[in-house]
């Protein structure tokens, strides 16, 4: 998560608007950051059932192409 600093802030809270466009200038990418009321209200128009499975589903896909995957869980679970 990124906190904002107080000057982001203050030009978040300047417009009406529940989404804006952020770039970032060293990599050149260009984000959109959606309040998380409106972001709410715009997931169920996705075609997801929750957030929770959005996310899941992203994590799974990852999961089946990362060949150290298993390491990470042994290693894990000597930990605990």
């Amino acid at each position: 998560m990124i906190t904002f600093t107080q000057q982001q802030h203050e030009t978040l809270a300047a417009g009406s608007r529940p989404i804006t466009r952020a770039v970032d200038p060293s990599a050149n990418v260009e984000y959109v950051v959606i309040r998380a009321d409106a972001f709410a209200e715009m997931f169920p128009l996705l075609g997801v059932d929750s957030i929770s499975a959005s996310m899941n589903e992203a994590m799974a896909e990852d999961d089946a192409h990362d060949p150290y995957l298993e390491g990470y869980q042994t290693r894990s679970r000597d930990c605990a």
